[in-house]
């Protein structure tokens, strides 16, 4: 009985250690790409309870100051000059002349806070990006619902140095 379990232990040994190899690869690739050091601004709808509380979390865990924040709103010019889209259906996070959408914009600005929602966004960033797409539409279509609007078109942040983190 005992060489049946070593027998059966030592066929599933290889695998199991080739499938954490290929997905630490794809975390580390992933966490590579993610990671930017120049100006990184997220555009978030500003009258959604849900991303006003989205962004109040990048604040919260973004000790070195990497993130600026504008409403979609104030921006749509600036936006609609790089081509991104202006409808309130996503996040838009702007690097450099890049852009991103949905959860790809989410987890690029995720990836630049602190330990350990830094390595989350990295392996997050393993599943399937129509996955999670699919995923952000569904809570997207249905956020006003769940959580509300507010009047105001930006965020409520009440210190003076978070306020200076908004274009």
């Amino acid at each position: 009985l005992l060489e049946f379990w070593v027998c059966t232990a030592s066929y599933l040994v290889l695998p199991v250690l080739c499938l954490a190899a290929v997905v630490a690869v794809r975390v580390q690739r992933r966490w590579q790409a993610f990671s930017y050091s120049g100006l990184t601004v997220v555009y978030f709808d500003g009258v959604c309870k849900f991303c006003n509380g989205f962004v109040l979390f990048l604040i919260r865990f973004d000790s070195r100051g990497k993130l600026r924040f504008g409403t979609i709103q104030e921006h749509a010019e600036e936006l609609e000059r790089r081509g991104a889209p202006t409808d309130l259906s996503t996040v838009v996070v702007v690097q450099g002349s890049s852009y991103f959408t949905h959860t790809t914009a989410v987890l690029r600005a995720v990836a630049l806070l602190d330990f350990p929602w830094c390595l989350l966004a990295s392996v997050a960033a393993v599943v399937p990006r129509p996955l999670r797409d699919l995923c952000y539409r569904h809570l997207g279509k249905w956020r006003y619902t769940l959580f509300g609007r507010t009047e105001e078109k930006t965020c409520t942040c009440q210190s003076v140095a978070v306020r200076a983190r908004f274009l």
